[in-house]
């Protein structure tokens, strides 16, 4: 006896397996990948260079701040704070 069919089921036509790609298939397919790959390597390095551009802008504003805040504090209390790190001065 033949089982009935379990609901939500269909029958169809097993899945055939792909045919075998020809050379001239493959080497097309590689240049997209060639040519993806290219563009996201632009992509990248515009990215990069960004970033690399930002960061050194940061950096300046950063140090500009720094030299700002120490250009308001007394020369001789900067050279002592530096001479307790291990840069001696001696002023004349």
């Amino acid at each position: 006896m033949i089982p009935a069919p379990t609901r939500g089921l269909t029958t169809r036509e097993p899945d055939m397996p792909p045919a075998t790609p020809t050379i001239a298939q493959l080497c097309d397919l590689t240049e997209e990948h060639v040519n993806r790959a290219t563009a996201l390597f632009g992509d990248i390095s515009d990215l990069h260079g960004s970033a690399v551009s930002h960061h050194t802008s940061a950096t300046s504003v950063r140090l500009g701040a720094q030299a700002q805040e120490l250009a308001r504090r007394n020369v001789v209390d900067l050279l002592n704070e530096l001479a307790e790190t291990g840069l001696g001065w001696r002023l004349r």
